[in-house]
């Protein structure tokens, strides 16, 4: 891991970033800052099309993050800043937060997303059912952003990260605050 131990906020020098290309992942890219550039992605596309065919071999990360860490560090000869783990959070990768107390602000799917398959496809797919239905419920007018069946199906086995966390044992959200959840 060419770029550990980073705190979150700590700079990342661009030549790390490359490395990172280079020999095993982009900087934990399943969430990055960036502000919306019309140049910028002019640049990613020609950038894209003149490094046909794109990817870098070595590297385990998805071609948008390549392209994106290219682009930055490579192109544009930009540092990074590190965001924690905790804002692209993997529900089997408990050892990224810091303490026992400390929670996920993201969940990250790669692959398939939440949305797009069965709710019971996979157990950590039910923690991200379970905040949809919270902010169904909170927000009724969100509704209809969530396909109704998946949202209002009992939950399989219940939420693998809730019963980590000891907050459900029986996948059944009744009678437990949003706040506890997450």
């Amino acid at each position: 891991n060419p770029y550990y131990p980073k705190a979150h906020g700590d700079r990342v020098p661009r030549e790390q970033v490359l490395e990172g290309l280079n020999t095993a992942f982009v900087e934990i890219a399943n969430m990055v800052l960036l502000q919306p550039n019309v140049a910028d992605f002019e640049l990613l596309c020609a950038m894209v099309a003149r490094k046909q065919p794109f990817g870098y071999p070595n590297c385990n990360s998805g071609m948008d993050e390549q392209s994106i860490a290219c682009l930055y560090a490579e192109e544009k000869g930009q540092d990074w800043f590190n965001i924690h783990q905790r804002w692209g959070f993997l529900t089997w990768k408990r050892n990224w937060l810091d303490a026992d107390s400390d929670r996920p602000k993201m969940f990250h799917y790669f692959g398939n997303k939440p949305w797009a398959i069965e709710r019971s496809q996979w157990p950590d797919l039910e923690a991200w059912w379970e905040m949809a239905a919270l902010l169904v419920a909170r927000y009724p007018d969100l509704a209809g952003a969530f396909e109704a069946t998946q949202l209002n199906s009992r939950p399989v086995g219940g939420c693998c990260w809730c019963k980590m966390r000891g907050h459900v044992t029986d996948g059944d959200r009744a009678g437990t605050p949003a706040h506890t959840f997450y």
